[in-house]
């Protein structure tokens, strides 16, 4: 069950790159799958998801670790966490890159976006919803189509936050049409409203 979550997740972020890595721990090191596989998926949240960086960089590090599995050449589980490090994403950086990430709610990108509020709701409540659950949907705070009111609200910027990560919450779908096109206060007092109760 664990296996397939962590499969479903590269399936959404688009991943292709640790393909090879992972034939070759299936075929040579399949007691180690699972671990890899989840530290895999951290990597790709980090550094494909948020960061967007090159992926050529991390291709050559997981083609280098799948040929040396598949000759016998690594023993121990921490040479692959290792070699792993050189791309992963430190704290820091990914806080940093995170804090100012904007990813719109089009088409693939709307369920990515759910992933990560759902996560986070998950990790902060100890709650253990699915990004397939459609009683939740994405709430822009500040709405896509918004007035001028909210444009005054965010000082004739509020083009440049409607698709920050910080600007989505989820919301019960029939709460998100109550909430539908509210001022800024009026949602605030509602989303902490639902939020306490």
């Amino acid at each position: 069950k664990e296996i397939r979550k962590y499969l479903s997740e590269l399936k959404l972020f688009g991943i292709t790159q640790p393909i090879s890595l992972l034939f070759s721990l299936y075929n040579h090191k399949p007691q180690w799958f699972d671990k890899v596989l989840k530290m895999i998926v951290s990597i790709s949240f980090r550094y494909n998801v948020i960061a967007k960086f090159n992926p050529n960089a991390m291709e050559k590090v997981y083609n280098l670790l799948a040929i040396k599995i598949a000759n016998n050449k690594i023993e121990h589980l921490n040479e692959i966490k290792t070699a792993l490090n050189e791309i992963y994403v430190d704290d820091d950086t990914f806080v940093n890159l995170f804090k100012s990430k904007s990813i719109s709610t089009n088409g693939k990108n709307k369920l990515v976006v759910k992933y990560i509020l759902t996560t986070i709701e998950n990790y902060i409540f100890h709650n253990d919803y699915s990004i397939h659950d459609s009683n939740f949907t994405i709430e822009h705070i500040l709405p896509e189509n918004y007035t001028e009111e909210w444009e005054e609200e965010f000082s004739n910027e509020a083009g440049r936050y409607v698709y920050r990560l910080g600007n989505y919450t989820l919301l019960e779908e029939k709460k998100n049409k109550i909430i539908a096109n509210k001022i800024l206060m009026k949602k605030k007092r509602f989303i902490k409203l639902v939020i306490t109760k």
